[in-house]
């Protein structure tokens, strides 16, 4: 927390500590620090920059994924066509803004499918929406969707999904 403040949080003391740490670690110690935020014109930042390495770890981008997703299914003898993997990625939920998913989860998924549809040329829309449980974001959209479209049986269908996922019959009620 004290590198997304900018040092606020700690007191002088141990500000101090942490700054003469990073300027003489111990030859034997791999410190990592994994803010999810930082504030790059604090002290410590600009110590940490200065004496060591900086990786910043970032989602991948479009492309990247659509490359890396297509090396792991290639990898476990398996293929999907653009559109479906354009299909896939969106129903993985790797993209929303303050989704949890990592390139591990999306690799699972990706690997899931693979094993179960292996003696298929291509992994197809059908299968994916079979096996790869649809992002919460997508289903509660959907559903508020479905309810005033009049759409009864996609609504009941997305509510009793939403529920036995351990979300709240009242709060997803309150969504519409």
């Amino acid at each position: 927390d004290f590198l997304k403040k900018g040092g606020k949080g700690l007191s002088k003391i141990e500000e101090e500590k942490i700054l003469n740490y990073i300027g003489n670690p111990s030859k034997s110690t791999v410190l990592v620090f994994a803010p999810k935020e930082l504030d790059k014109r604090s002290a410590t930042f600009k110590a940490i920059k200065e004496n060591h390495i900086i990786f910043e770890s970032k989602k991948l981008t479009s492309l990247e994924i659509k490359r890396w997703s297509n090396d792991v299914l290639k990898n476990h003898g398996a293929s999907m066509d653009g559109q479906q993997l354009d299909f896939f990625l969106e129903r993985s939920g790797y993209f929303y803004k303050e989704s949890p998913k990592t390139l591990r989860d999306v690799e699972n998924e990706l690997i899931k499918l693979s094993s179960i549809f292996k003696e298929k040329k291509s992994i197809s829309k059908e299968d994916i929406e079979a096996i790869v449980f649809e992002n919460y974001e997508n289903d509660i959209f959907k559903f508020i969707d479905y309810v005033f479209m009049g759409n009864t049986k996609n609504s009941l269908r997305l509510f009793r999904d939403l529920t036995q996922n351990g979300e709240s019959p009242l709060m997803v009620l309150t969504m519409i």
